[in-house]
C-alpha cells in the first residue's frame, strides 16, 4: 500500500489518529495499525519543514511567508504594499527557508501543544482580513478624498489594479478602480493577531454570556465603559470583527 502525504499537517493528523486507534478497544486490526503507525513514525518529517517567516519571491516581488494552510498553500505578505495572498508553493521561490527551532523527533509534540493556538490565530487573521480600513482616493499622487473613506481590506487585497472595488464614502457605496485607492492604515499593525486576547462578553450583572477575542490595545486605551473596543466573535458563518463598549467586555489576561 502506498501512502501519499502532502504536508506537515496531514502527517501529524495521520500519526495522531493511528496512535489513538491503537488504544481503541474496538480496533480489530491492532497488528496492522501498529505496523502502519511504525511506518509513519519512521518517516522523516523534515520533508514537511515549515516555511513560515521565510523570505520568498512571488511574481518578481519580495514577500514573507506568514502562514501555511492544510492543503499546502502558503499565505504570503508582499513587502512593497503589505498585500496578503494565498499561493501555491510551486508559485514561489524560497530565498531563505527558516529552519525548525526544534528537533524533528520533537516536532510532533510541539505541534500537538500549539495546534489550538495556531488554529485560533488563523481564525483571527481571517476575520481581520474582512475589516474596513481607512483609505484615500488619489489621481496619481494628488489626494482627492482622504476623510470618511473606507474599503474592505480583502476586496482591496485581491483585486487587480484596473478592477473596481466598493469604497464607503460618507456612508455611501461607490465603485472605484483599485489603483486609485490607497490604504491609510498600518497593515502590519492592523493584521497583528497578537493584539487579540481571550475574553468574554458580559451582561449587566457581570456574568459571562459568550467567549470572544478582544483587541488588547483598544481595551487598554479605552477611557470609559462606553468607548468601543474591537472584538472577534464566532458566528455561524465564521469569525467576524465587531466593536463593543468596553463595559460589556472582560479579558481573561489583562
Amino acid at each position: 500500500m502506498q501512502i501519499e502525504i502532502n504536508n506537515k499537517l496531514e502527517y501529524d493528523i495521520i500519526k495522531e489518529a493511528l496512535f489513538c486507534f491503537l488504544d481503541d478497544s474496538r480496533n480489530q486490526f491492532r497488528q496492522q495499525t501498529n505496523e502502519l503507525y511504525n511506518r509513519i513514525n519512521a518517516m522523516d518529517d523534515r520533508m514537511f519543514e515549515s516555511f513560515i517567516s521565510s523570505d520568498i519571491i512571488f511574481n518578481k516581488e519580495k514577500a514573507t511567508v506568514i502562514g501555511e494552510l492544510g492543503n499546502g498553500d502558503l499565505l504570503i505578505q508582499i513587502s512593497k504594499d503589505g498585500a496578503i495572498k494565498q499561493v501555491k508553493q510551486s508559485q514561489v521561490k524560497i530565498l531563505n527557508a527558516v529552519p525548525l527551532a526544534v528537533k524533528p523527533e520533537d516536532q510532533f509534540k510541539i505541534d500537538k501543544l500549539t495546534q489550538k493556538v495556531l488554529f485560533e490565530e488563523s481564525q483571527i487573521l481571517n476575520a481581520l482580513l474582512q475589516q474596513y480600513v481607512p483609505c484615500g482616493i488619489y489621481m496619481g499622487n494628488i489626494p482627492i478624498k482622504i476623510n470618511e473613506c473606507f474599503v474592505k481590506y480583502s476586496d482591496w487585497n485581491t483585486a487587480k489594479p484596473n478592477e473596481t472595488i466598493q469604497v464607503k464614502m460618507e456612508n455611501k457605496i461607490t465603485l472605484i478602480e483599485k489603483e486609485k485607492v490607497r490604504l491609510l492604515e498600518n497593515i502590519n499593525n492592523m493584521l497583528d493577531t497578537s493584539n487579540y486576547v481571550e475574553g468574554v462578553l458580559i451582561d449587566e450583572t457581570g456574568a459571562a454570556i459568550s467567549s470572544l477575542m478582544i483587541n488588547s490595545l483598544d481595551y487598554i486605551e479605552a477611557v470609559g465603559d462606553s468607548d468601543l473596543v474591537k472584538v472577534i466573535i464566532n458566528n455561524e458563518s465564521g469569525p467576524e470583527l465587531q466593536s463593543y463598549p468596553k463595559g460589556s467586555l472582560k479579558t481573561l489576561t489583562i
